[in-house]
């Protein structure tokens, strides 16, 4: 989850499942999700990656991705 701080910065709060899947994760796979996070924590909004289309799933149209 993204907090804005009071400062205009954002910072990164891990869900307690989350935590527990980072923490079982070794060095190796940590470094670079830890460069993409912090990245994104820099620039947030990224025009590349915003929702567009339908966003339901299945025939029938009910639900959600």
């Amino acid at each position: 989850m993204l907090t804005k701080s009071k400062v205009g910065k954002y910072r990164l709060k891990f869900m307690p499942e989350a935590l527990e899947e980072w923490n079982a994760l070794d060095g190796g796979a940590k470094g670079p999700l830890r460069k993409a996070l912090k990245k994104r924590l820099e620039q947030p909004h990224v025009a590349g990656a915003r929702l567009y289309g339908d966003l339901t799933i299945g025939s029938s149209g009910v639900g959600c991705r």
